[in-house]
Parts: C-alpha cells; structure tokens; sequence
C-alpha cells in the first residue's frame, strides 16, 4: 500500500511539473525576432546594441539599481513637453509579413502621469502606416516594479517593415525597461 501511494506521488508530482512547465511557456520562447531582446548589451550613448533611440530623451542609461532580475535595466529619463522618449528596431517585412506578432516588455516607471508601454506598428512600400498596436492602456503603477506587458499584431501582407519598440509618453518622469522581445505567435497558441 505505502509503495502504490508513494508511486501515485511521484506520478502527481511529474504530472504538475509539466502542467507547470506548459504553463510558463509563452509566446516569447519563439525564437526572438530582435536583436539584444535584453537590452544589455549597450554603446558609448547608452542605447543598447541593435536598437536606435526613438523620440526626446535626456538621458538613456543602464541602471543597476533598479532591475527585474537583479541585471542591469536600461532607464529612460523623458522631460515634459517632448512628444515621447524609447528605443525602437526596425524588421523587415518578408520575416514577419502575414503573421502576428508577439512584442513582449518588461517595464517599470516612477511617475503616474507617463504612461508606458511597448508598441508594434507595420508600414506599406510607401511609408503608410497600416497596422498599430501598443499597451498604453495598461494600468501601471509609478512604483519602479517591473510588469509585464504584451501586444499582438496581425502584420497586414503588404507590409514593407515593421517597428517594434518601447516607449514612455505624457509627463516627465523616468521609464525602466528590462526587457524587449518579439516572436512570430505559434499556431499552438491560437488554440
């Protein structure tokens, strides 16, 4: 009897650490679509490797002190009366054409009046902006706390490039972002 209970254990234990295991899987173990998804990785500006700056910033720089998993973060000083302040990267359409797309951030922020949040946005041969998604509309505390943020677009198939980036917007204040990804979504993630 004790053998069956401890064989029904150890049964229910692996059976929980797969369910586990799916559980944490998202669409941002795709294989990333970006360069430097950690943004680590950063030149003599401060801007990480492979993104370009986006918009007015007044300083962008790693930061130890504030960080999602005890590395460096990459914070945003933004000053009221510019437009918005992030980083972006540029991919081209024949990768992503026709798909949805996952853009994947971890972001924090110190001031409730600037929201932040990640964004994707396709443009045809032309320069025509024909698809957009962000997550400004995310409630995000001002409590320099790291969340998750996550958005899908469907690539419209004549798009000639796509942007993808993360930005802080509104008011003056500073942005971390710890990290930004984008995949292609699985099929397996449709059902």
């Amino acid at each position: 009897m004790r053998h069956t209970f401890v064989l029904l254990l150890m049964l229910f234990a692996t059976l929980v650490a797969q369910n586990l295991s799916l559980a944490a899987e998202s669409p941002s173990d795709a294989p990333s679509l970006v360069a430097n998804p950690e943004l680590r990785d950063v030149d003599a500006s401060g801007a990480p490797r492979g993104w370009r700056l986006d918009g007015t910033a007044v300083e962008v720089a790693p930061d130890p002190t504030v960080t999602r998993d005890g590395l460096n973060s990459l914070r945003v000083t933004f000053e009221k009366g510019a437009p918005y302040a992030g980083i972006v990267q540029q991919l081209e359409g024949d990768r992503v054409r026709g798909r949805t797309v996952v853009v994947d951030g971890w972001l924090a922020r110190d001031t409730a009046n600037a929201p932040v949040g990640v964004w994707a946005r396709a443009f045809d041969k032309e320069g025509r902006s024909i698809g957009y998604a962000n997550s400004y509309e995310l409630d995000l505390p001002a409590d320099k706390r790291f969340r998750r943020h996550s958005i899908e677009l469907k690539v419209p198939p004549e798009t000639n490039t796509l942007l993808v980036g993360a930005s802080i917007y509104g008011d003056s204040g500073m942005a971390w972002f710890g990290g930004v990804d984008a995949s292609i979504k699985r099929d397996s993630d449709t059902q």
